[in-house]
């Protein structure tokens, strides 16, 4: 650190250390982007609103269906899928965190989510 606190030369600055120390922290939330829009009493409530809630879901072909039984306000879910995509989210909506895994925000009782089947999965068993 004497080099940071007695600088001899331009680069040794506290700026150059702190860069070159913290180079590789943010690579660890790339994948909570869909994440960042939240203060600390909106995840409480969201985490809250989760584990209160019952719910039951089914699917039937390409269409997974969440029915909320008890709750307050919207619910939301991580949906991962297997070379599928969201197309579309109804009583709710949904935000692609990364491939194949959906952030999905149930905001009313009965939620429809229809799915397809990406591009590459068709390619390679059509």
């Amino acid at each position: 650190m004497d080099y940071v606190a007695y600088p001899t030369a331009a680069d040794e600055d506290w700026d150059n250390l702190a860069q070159v120390l913290s180079s590789n922290i943010g690579i660890g939330w790339d994948n909570f982007r869909g994440f960042s829009g939240t203060t600390v009493s909106e995840c409480d409530s969201h985490i809250r609103n989760f584990l209160a809630a019952d719910y039951t879901e089914s699917r039937q072909e390409d269409t997974i269906t969440l029915t909320l039984n008890e709750g307050e306000g919207p619910v939301y879910f991580i949906l991962r899928t297997q070379q599928e995509a969201v197309e579309r989210v109804t009583g709710g909506s949904y935000k692609q965190l990364e491939e194949h895994v959906f952030l999905i925000e149930a905001s009313e009782r009965n939620v429809a989510i229809d799915l397809k089947s990406s591009e590459r999965y068709r390619f390679i068993y059509k």
